[in-house]
């Protein structure tokens, strides 16, 4: 069975604010329209790459962004 992954890298979502810290409500609303139009476009399955982010990601931080998109 075909599977369509799409994934979503860190600089396509997060967002710093002047000081460097993460702007987490920018960041949530930006990777929540990236699921939506995964979702519209057809049936993917999303990878989300934190790796790359040049702002520091706690653990709470990923859990408020994966429950955005879930």
């Amino acid at each position: 069975m075909p599977t369509n992954i799409r994934i979503i890298q860190t600089q396509d979502f997060v967002r710093a604010k002047p000081d460097g810290v993460l702007d987490l409500a920018t960041s949530r609303d930006l990777l929540k329209n990236l699921a939506t139009e995964s979702e519209t476009a057809g049936k993917y399955l999303l990878l989300v790459d934190t790796r790359g982010a040049n702002v520091r990601l706690s653990t709470l931080d990923n859990i408020e962004l994966g429950t955005a998109v879930a």
